[in-house]
């Protein structure tokens, strides 16, 4: 049987963390912009009726703000090759579509 300090290696395990912490920073950060942001120009979702879950209005742009520290936690921790750069390029249009 394999030990799992074999397999695990720990030195890997520091930026990983620090990838994650940062990523989380700024989108905690962000989104009172986004909130703020998708009250100006109307990206709200009002309640109309009895079948919706909320019972006020509740903004939709807090997915820009988790997008936003993802590409820069990658930009600052991965290894930016052609193979990152069509990812990040392609995650970009599909969030200036959506």
């Amino acid at each position: 049987m394999m030990r799992i300090s074999a397999v695990f290696d720990r030195t890997n395990v520091v930026p990983v963390i620090l990838a994650l912490g940062v990523s989380m920073a700024v989108s905690f950060a962000l989104v009172p912009a986004a909130k703020w942001i998708a009250i100006k120009i109307g990206a709200v979702d009002v309640p109309k009726d009895k079948r919706r879950m909320h019972d006020h209005p509740i903004p939709r742009l807090g997915g820009l703000a988790i997008f936003i520290g993802f590409v820069v936690s990658a930009l600052f921790f991965a290894q930016v090759d052609k193979q990152l750069q069509g990812i990040l390029l392609g995650s970009c249009l599909i969030v200036g579509v959506g």
